[in-house]
C-alpha cells in the first residue's frame, strides 16, 4: 500500500506541477493578449484625441471669421445710418438696409452721394 501511496503522491505532484506550468503558459498568453489590447486602446485614444483637436480647430476658425464679419456688418450698418442721418433720411431704415444688404446699400450710397440727392 505504501507503494501505491507514493505513486499517488507522485501523480498528484506531477499533475500539480503540470497545472502550474499550464497556468503560467496561460498567464503568459493572457499577458500578451492584454498587452496587445492595451496598445490597440492607446492607439484608438490617440486617434480620438487627434480627431477631437481637429474638430475643435475646425469649429473655432469659422467662429472667429463669423465674429469678424459680424463686426464689419455692424460697422457698415452704423456708417449707413450716420450717412442717412446727415443727409436727412431715415437712419433706422438705412441701418437695417446697411446690415442686411451691405453691398447693395454701399452702391446706393455711392449713387446717391454722387447725385447729391
Amino acid at each position: 500500500m505504501e507503494v501505491s501511496n507514493k505513486w499517488i503522491f507522485v501523480l498528484v505532484l506531477w499533475l500539480g506541477l503540470t497545472g502550474i506550468a499550464i497556468s503560467q503558459e496561460n498567464d503568459a498568453v493572457i499577458s500578451v493578449d492584454l498587452h496587445e489590447k492595451l496598445i490597440e486602446l492607446e492607439r484608438r485614444v490617440n486617434h480620438l484625441e487627434s480627431a477631437q483637436y481637429d474638430t475643435r480647430r475646425a469649429l473655432t476658425e469659422p467662429q472667429s471669421t463669423i465674429q469678424n464679419n459680424a463686426l464689419v456688418l455692424l460697422l457698415f450698418a452704423f456708417f449707413s445710418a450716420w450717412w442717412a442721418k446727415t443727409t436727412g433720411r431715415s437712419a433706422l431704415l438705412w441701418f437695417f438696409l446697411g446690415f442686411i444688404f451691405h453691398v447693395f446699400t454701399a452702391i446706393a450710397i455711392l449713387i446717391k452721394s454722387e447725385r447729391g440727392s
